[in-house]
C-alpha cells in the first residue's frame, strides 16, 4: 500500500506524523508540505531528515489562490490540464493507492485528477481512494457537512463534456480524534485515531520535537494566564478580544499573562500593550504542551479550539476557560457551527470533571 499526504498547516503535518507512526507504520507514505504555513521548507527539510516518509516535497501552492476572472479562467485550464501545471512544480515520484487530505483546496484537487485520470501520468491509478484526516474541530462542524455533501454532488458536473472521477465520491474514511463529535451526516468510514501518550518518553515526542523545531524555541510559558489569540482580527471580525483580555488583566494583573499570537495574524496588537507574547509561531501548540507541565496555568480564548485538543488528542486536562458568553455578539465565523462544537467538546472532557 502506498499512501501521499497533502498538509497545508502545521498541525495537519502534526497529525500526519503521527498517522503514520502509530497506524501506517507498514505503508509506504510520502508527504508533500505546503507555503501555507510559516517556515514550510524548513519543516519539510527537517521532516526529511527523520525517514519516516519514504519521499518529503515542499511545494508552493499558495499562488492557487487567485481569484477574479483571470484567476477563474487559471483555475478553469488548471482542470482540463492538470499534468501539465503540476510537472512544473514537482515530479510524481509513484503510482498512490491512498490520497490524505485535511481540506479539499485547488492543488489538492489537481493532484487527485492527475494521479488518478490524467492519461499523461504515467502513475495514474483509477482506483485511488481519497482519506481525510481533521484539522482541528472545524471537519466535525455542519458548516463542513454542507459543502462536503454539495461538492459530493455538484463538483463533476460544473463543465459541460468534462467529467473525471469525483474526489469527494472517492473519499471513503475520516480519521478523527473525536468519533461522535460530528454534527452532519455522511456514508464516510470513521476511523478513530488513538491517543497520543506524552507522560513517557517516546520516538512520536522526539520526532515532532525535530521536525518543528522545539529546542530551538526561544519562548516561556511561564505565566499562570496563556490566552490563545484566535484569527478574528485577521479575518476581519469585529471581536473585541483586546477588551476582553484588558479586563481581565484588571483582575488578575497584565504581569500574570501570556499571549499566544495566532500565526495568520500579521501583527502583534498584544505586545505593543505591554502584555509578554510568544515569538516562534511555526511551533504547533500540540508540541508546545506536550513538552510542558502546564497543570499550575490557565488556558483562556474566546472559542479556540486549540485548549481543548490536550483533552483530546493527549488525554491530559490543564485548567480551560471559555469567554464567549462575555461576547456582546456572537462573529459570523463562530455562527457557521464552530462554536457549538467547541462547546460541544468541552462539556464532554470537562463537565464530568467540574461535577
Amino acid at each position: 500500500m502506498r499512501s501521499l499526504f497533502v498538509c497545508n498547516t502545521v498541525y495537519q503535518v502534526f497529525v500526519a506524523l503521527w498517522m503514520k507512526i502509530s497506524i501506517l507504520k507498514d505503508d509506504c507514505s510520502d508527504i508533500i508540505i505546503s507555503d501555507h504555513m510559516n517556515d514550510g521548507e524548513k519543516i519539510a527539510t527537517n521532516l526529511m531528515e527523520t525517514n519516516i516518509f519514504s519521499n518529503v516535497t515542499f511545494v508552493r501552492t499558495l499562488d492557487f489562490k487567485k481569484k477574479g476572472v483571470r484567476g477563474r479562467i487559471r483555475n478553469l485550464l488548471l482542470l482540463f490540464f492538470p499534468q501539465r501545471f503540476l510537472s512544473k512544480m514537482f515530479k510524481i515520484k509513484a503510482r498512490y493507492d491512498v490520497l490524505y487530505l485535511a481540506n479539499a483546496d485547488l492543488f489538492s484537487k489537481l493532484l487527485f485528477h492527475t494521479i488518478s485520470n490524467d492519461i499523461f501520468c504515467r502513475f495514474r491509478n483509477k482506483k485511488l481512494s481519497v482519506n481525510l484526516f481533521e484539522d482541528g474541530v472545524a471537519i466535525y462542524t455542519k458548516m463542513f457537512g454542507r459543502w462536503f455533501n454539495n461538492a459530493t454532488l455538484a463538483y463533476s458536473d460544473r463543465i459541460p463534456f468534462y467529467h473525471p472521477k469525483n474526489l469527494y465520491q472517492a473519499t471513503k474514511k475520516v480519521y478523527v480524534f473525536d468519533k461522535e463529535g460530528f454534527q452532519w451526516s455522511h456514508d464516510l468510514s470513521v476511523e478513530l485515531l488513538p491517543k497520543i501518550d506524552i507522560n513517557q518518553e517516546n520516538d512520536f515526542l522526539s520526532t515532532v520535537n525535530k521536525v518543528f523545531g522545539y529546542s530551538e524555541m526561544k519562548d516561556k510559558y511561564d505565566k499562570k494566564y496563556i490566552f490563545m489569540e484566535e484569527s478574528f482580527y485577521v479575518e476581519k471580525q469585529g471581536v473585541d478580544d483586546i477588551g476582553l483580555l484588558n479586563k481581565i488583566a484588571e483582575q488578575v494583573g497584565k504581569e500574570n499573562i501570556m499571549v499566544k499570537i495566532h500565526p495568520r495574524n500579521p501583527v502583534n496588537r498584544f505586545k505593543e500593550l505591554g502584555y509578554k507574547t510568544n515569538e516562534d509561531t511555526c511551533i504547533p501548540w500540540e508540541v508546545i504542551i506536550a513538552n510542558q507541565d502546564m497543570s499550575d496555568k490557565t488556558l483562556l480564548t474566546v472559542s479556540s479550539s486549540s485548549v481543548l485538543n490536550p483533552a483530546r488528542i493527549f488525554g491530559i486536562y490543564p485548567k480551560v476557560e471559555l469567554l464567549y458568553t462575555e461576547l456582546n455578539e456572537i462573529p459570523p465565523m463562530l455562527r457557521t457551527g464552530l462554536l457549538d462544537v467547541s462547546i460541544s467538546v468541552f462539556d464532554k472532557y470537562y463537565k464530568n470533571q467540574e461535577e
